[in-house]
């Protein structure tokens, strides 16, 4: 019985030296220039902002929500400029990336006003936005 459990633990600590060196070789081999790091960081900071402003808008705390957005937009203006990892029709990217600003923007102004309506609207055609931007270019 104790060679058998034995056997198993050996096993299992195989595995995760295979996996673990796996992780570490796929690193290894896809180095991230600092042109992606920049992309990738404006893209969790907008994600992550965009929960905080969801929160905010559920709670119906439009100072919070505001803020979150001011910060989405600031970020966004960096999207343009995005090396792109699938379709690489640059124009579109570009219109889309736009239109993406415009909801944001909209909402931004239903937030200023207060109107929960308005900003559970104007927050549905931003993440609409995303969505169709992240299916043709992600």
């Amino acid at each position: 019985m104790k060679s058998a459990n034995l056997i198993i633990i050996l096993i299992l600590f195989g595995s995760s030296v295979v996996i673990a060196g796996t992780s570490s070789h796929k690193h290894a081999v896809h180095s991230v220039n600092p042109e992606m790091k920049k992309q990738h960081l404006a893209m969790s900071t907008i994600g992550k902002q965009w929960k905080v402003c969801k929160k905010a808008l559920d709670e119906k705390n439009f100072k919070d929500a505001g803020i979150a957005v001011d910060t989405i937009i600031n970020k966004s203006a960096d999207i343009n400029n995005f090396k792109l990892h699938k379709n690489r029709d640059k124009q579109q990217f570009i219109e889309q990336s736009n239109a993406f600003r415009e909801e944001v923007i909209k909402l931004t102004d239903a937030i200023k006003t207060g109107d929960a309506d308005a900003a559970e609207s104007a927050s549905n055609s931003v993440e609409e936005s995303c969505r169709q931007c992240h299916e043709k270019f992600r």
